[in-house]
């Protein structure tokens, strides 16, 4: 087995290059002084934090070793289709058809699919995320919007 291509050390090298992209961001802010923190002090704390982590993983697994890596495509592919489909649908067609279409869409990441399932969490889905945003949040989102 590759010392590369196992969970390790690929998590690892990610987190670094998060990392390495926190304080890339953070670095616009000032950090200020140890008396008088700036606002860049917490992103530049917490992406060498962030960073070093990710290199201590990614050492461990160049050196020990671990699962080989390998990228479940099927639920890969009905997430990143759920999430697309809930940006696409939002706005044309509001809240209800948003998230059932995208509940459907992430439901096939499994090889069973439950319709009844399905039925069940949208319908909560629906219900929570009008009870958060609309009513107790005044977001101006429509239940069914017909186009």
């Amino acid at each position: 087995m590759s010392r590369l291509t196992n969970t390790n050390t690929l998590g690892g090298l990610t987190l670094l290059a998060f990392g390495v992209v926190y304080l890339a961001v953070g670095a616009e802010y000032p950090l200020g002084t140890l008396r008088s923190m700036g606002a860049g002090a917490f992103p530049a704390l917490l992406g060498w934090l962030i960073i070093i982590t990710g290199a201590v993983i990614a050492a461990r697994g160049m050196l020990q070793g671990g699962e080989r890596f390998d990228v479940a495509r099927r639920p890969l592919l009905a997430i990143s289709a759920a999430i697309a489909s809930f940006g696409l649908t939002m706005p044309l067609f509001g809240l209800a058809p948003a998230v059932l279409v995208s509940v459907a869409l992430s439901a096939t990441a499994e090889r069973k699919f439950v319709p009844m399932r399905v039925a069940t969490l949208s319908v909560f889905l629906i219900a929570l995320g009008y009870l958060v945003f609309v009513t107790t949040l005044g977001m101006p989102m429509q239940l069914v919007r017909m186009p």
